[in-house]
């Protein structure tokens, strides 16, 4: 779009018209409408009445505007990534104005891209929900570069909500876009580590780690290791691997306290040592580590966060294993208050609820029909695993030895699938 048009669309876009435009500028109307219709060229100075007039000063107009303005919201990028919110927060306004007055398709998909990790930092669901809803309109003129961070980023959000199988997808098919043009930063592969490992897939998983490890060499970013680190020992716990898993973890922990963001990362690590040591059945201590985390949980979020309440799970299934009933119903009514009746969360608060009570119809109906479908559809082969387990077992208690074989199949079929790195996305 050449100059005169843009002054045009930005002035309708502002709703000014043209008269109330020529009065502040104190000239004649015809004048704005010649400059306006490209009959008469706008020199410097008028330009820079136009823009100090309509208060548009910062939007960026010219080629080098354009890429200066890019480079600015990349460093907003990198606030968000950084959790710097005060800072980030403060220049947000500004840049919503800019990129929507820019009229560069441009640099409104890429403030969108980065705008739905700020809106999810700040617990602003229904604007992150609107960002993504407009990334979904652009998808099909994307252009590859953006097309790989629109997937990065609906990967990372299906991964955030549980649904590793869509995630997975997502993410696989950026890593496809990436290998022609090799600009995806570590992260990618993080993620795509994280959702296999969180599906079972650990061996699959720790060789996406050592992929996102060489990328952040190889660009110099160093910011991820921690997080590496982490869903390396997952993979290790997931393997048995129980001695080595506490000695990365112990190893975060050190790192952990000198960061600026000490409690959150304090609270992700010893939430993963307690789930180390659950796997090893030393409840107390497992209790003891989601004990530390509830706390670094609080201290860092000012509501109840995902976080604090995927803890909670965890902590509620250490207490029943270690035969405390009692304090493990009163975390799980206390999970399922928090997330509400919607989410991913509710429904495992709910199967755990239910496998209390298996001679009870209605819970062995919700456990078979909605958490185990639910499972199934969304990737989350450990959970199918483990609640395979928990209905063979009942069912051999009670003498219904076909639903026992059924269940205990199904277990054998997806350990199988895990164990042998058949990623299953049907």
């Amino acid at each position: 779009m050449e100059l005169h048009a843009k002054i045009k669309a930005i002035r309708e876009l502002l709703d000014v018209s043209q008269k109330v435009l020529s009065i502040e500028m104190k000239v004649n109307p015809s004048f704005i409408s010649k400059l306006e219709s490209g009959s008469k060229p706008i020199s410097s100075e008028t330009l820079k009445k136009i823009r100090k007039t309509l208060n548009i000063e910062d939007v960026p107009l010219s080629d080098d505007e354009i890429q200066e303005f890019m480079t600015k919201l990349q460093s907003w990028r990198d606030l968000i990534n950084d959790r710097r919110l005060g800072e980030a927060i403060e220049i947000q306004p500004k840049l919503a104005r800019c990129s929507e007055l820019s009229l560069n398709s441009e640099i409104q998909v890429l403030y969108t891209l980065y705008s739905v990790g700020y809106f999810r930092s700040i617990g602003d669901t229904a604007s992150s929900e609107n960002a993504i809803l407009f990334l979904d309109s652009m998808q099909d003129s994307l252009s590859p570069s953006y097309l790989l961070g629109y997937l990065i980023l609906k990967g990372n959000d299906a991964l955030n909500n549980g649904d590793y199988k869509i995630a997975l997808k997502d993410l696989l098919a950026a890593e496809k876009i990436n290998m022609n043009l090799n600009i995806a930063h570590g992260g990618l592969f993080f993620s795509i580590a994280a959702c296999l490992s969180s599906m079972g897939y650990s061996y699959k998983a720790e060789e996406y780690i050592k992929k996102a490890r060489k990328r952040s060499e190889e660009i110099g970013e160093k910011s991820l290791e921690m997080h590496y680190s982490i869903n390396e020992a997952l993979c290790c716990k997931n393997t048995g691997r129980y001695d080595e898993a506490l000695r990365i973890l112990s190893g975060c922990l050190r790192y952990g306290k000198s960061k600026a963001d000490s409690g959150l990362l304090e609270g992700i690590v010893n939430h993963n040592i307690g789930c180390v040591y659950l796997k090893q059945k030393e409840y107390a201590v497992a209790i003891e580590y989601f004990e530390k985390a509830s706390q670094s949980f609080k201290k860092s979020f000012k509501k109840e966060s995902e976080s604090f309440i995927n803890n909670l799970y965890f902590k509620a299934i250490a207490l029943l294993s270690d035969n405390r009933i009692d304090e493990g119903m009163r975390c799980i009514e206390e999970g399922l208050s928090t997330v509400g009746k919607h989410g991913f969360l509710n429904i495992l608060f709910n199967a755990l609820k239910c496998s209390l009570s298996l001679c009870n119809d209605s819970s062995l109906e919700y456990i078979e029909r909605i958490a185990m479908t639910k499972f199934l559809k969304t990737g989350r082969y450990l959970e199918v695993i483990e609640y395979s387990d928990i209905l063979t077992c009942h069912y051999r208690s009670i003498k219904k030895y076909k639903q026992a074989l059924k269940f205990s199949e199904m277990s054998q079929k997806y350990y199988k699938i895990i164990t042998e790195g058949e990623i299953c996305l049907d």
